[in-house]
């Protein structure tokens, strides 16, 4: 046991000094009056920032990449879908992931901020939460679980959120209904918009 934790720690004091396979790039930021960019051979090209991102189609290029890069794949009943949206007023890209169950109805719903991966909402819940479908339905009680939370400055770490909807935990209570995701909706939705 000793020779298996002693190989592990050798195996990552390796990979942290060889540098992680990361490469740390240098940035010049100049004002040049020409509105072509400049191609130097060789030269890796400037990381995108937001202020990089001006428009909607630059926004929706790195939000595809942003929804690819973190493993955002269909699954057996589960299906991944996104929409993406450079806000002008808070200069941010943003991409609003959501996610779909088959087998049993649950809803994931995610916002982030593309370019500083800033994560600034989360649903946990049910697509259908209309009351006559669940009084029809074998659990009439399912979105009593359901919650969801919104930090505005994308600091998910917080706790409490600066929102928060729904279902709160055993102790402090709550619970989901019809209008859980329309009020989590109600806050994410200036994100997304203009």
């Amino acid at each position: 046991m000793k020779k298996i934790i002693l190989t592990l720690f050798i195996f990552t004091l390796f990979f942290v000094l060889s540098g992680c396979g990361y490469k740390i790039v240098k940035v010049d930021k100049t004002i040049n009056s020409d509105p072509a960019p400049t191609v130097v051979p060789n030269q890796e090209p400037a990381p995108v920032t937001n202020k990089t991102i001006d428009s909607q189609p630059k926004c929706a290029a790195a939000a595809e990449t942003f929804y690819i890069n973190n493993g955002y794949k269909e699954k057996t009943g589960l299906s991944f879908s996104y929409n993406s949206h450079f806000n002008s007023k808070l200069d941010k890209c943003f991409i609003l992931i959501s996610a779909v169950s088959s087998k049993n109805d649950a809803l994931f719903v995610d916002l982030y901020d593309v370019l500083e991966k800033k994560h600034y909402a989360s649903f946990i819940g049910h697509n259908n939460c209309d009351p006559t479908s669940l009084v029809l339905s074998n659990n009439p009680n399912k979105c009593l679980i359901d919650s969801g939370n919104v930090w505005f400055d994308g600091n998910d770490l917080r706790n409490p959120a600066d929102f928060h909807t729904g279902f709160n935990g055993m102790i402090k209570g709550g619970s989901g209904n019809e209008n859980t995701f329309k009020q989590f909706m109600a806050y994410v939705n200036p994100f997304m918009n203009n």
